[in-house]
């Protein structure tokens, strides 16, 4: 039994390594993007238990599956709250991990870490002893990205890998996953320091936009993923206090803590 329970965990990892990520990202993105994977759109919906009627428009004016994934809202569903001293979440979906960085490492799962150095590239020790949540957003969820304090932009940049998914066997088979995956690292420049933003890719999610913009005001839309994935946040020490707990689900621009 102990041998069996050994042997899943190894074989789910090979299986996640030998699976063709990048030709199978890149070739359901290009048929999500085509015309005719609007049709799937009523399916998409009522597989996942989706609300139609809260999006921009009606999913027939959507040109393609990847389209509507990446739908906006109607103006007003997701209402940044008027409190200045308030951490915003970025999107919709569930606390996957949250606490302190340590040693220059964050949390991807119960005894599975990463590196921030390896994730961020550079200014990475900044953030040691700081905080880190990261919120992860299934199929159903809303992806459009949003500011989670008022910043102006110091750099953003985007940092090649692969596809490996971020659900929750593969945060629990593949170390330092998040530091594998493209990714977009956004470092944002607030009065009391800098803070970074990093939403990571996925299987099938092929690609990662954001508006070129020098400043962002708090609730403001970042991007949006071509199908869902994940998004890291990382403060300095004694910037926010974080209020959340893992699993609980989150709406973007609702409240994750304090700036301190």
């Amino acid at each position: 039994m102990i041998g069996m329970r050994t042997r899943r965990p190894v074989m789910g990892k090979l299986a996640l390594q030998l699976l063709p990520k990048v030709m199978l990202t890149r070739l359901m993105g290009a048929i999500s993007r085509s015309g005719i994977s609007r049709w799937f759109i009523p399916l998409y919906i009522r597989h996942y238990g989706i609300d139609p009627r809260n999006a921009e428009k009606p999913w027939q004016d959507y040109r393609s599956l990847v389209d509507f994934f990446s739908r906006r809202l109607k103006v007003g569903e997701r209402p940044a709250p008027v409190e200045q001293d308030l951490v915003l979440s970025p999107v919709d979906g569930i606390v996957q991990e949250i606490g302190k960085i340590t040693d220059g490492k964050a949390l991807q799962v119960k005894g599975v870490w990463f590196s921030l150095e390896e994730l961020l590239t550079e200014r990475a020790t900044m953030f040691d002893g700081g905080d880190f949540v990261t919120l992860y957003l299934g199929p159903k969820d809303y992806h459009r990205i949003h500011i989670p304090l008022t910043a102006k932009v110091s750099r953003v940049f985007r940092v090649t890998g692969s596809y490996y998914p971020v659900n929750s066997r593969g945060v629990s088979a593949i170390h330092g996953l998040y530091t594998k995956n493209e990714r977009v690292v956004a470092i944002l420049q607030t009065p009391k320091g800098e803070y970074a933003m990093v939403p990571v890719g996925a299987t099938i999610v092929g690609c990662i936009k954001w508006h070129e913009c020098n400043g962002f005001t708090q609730g403001d839309e970042f991007g949006w993923f071509e199908m869902g994935s994940t998004v890291i946040l990382m403060f300095p020490p004694g910037m926010v206090t974080l209020t959340v707990q893992k699993g609980e689900r989150m709406r973007a621009n609702a409240p994750l803590g304090t700036q301190k």
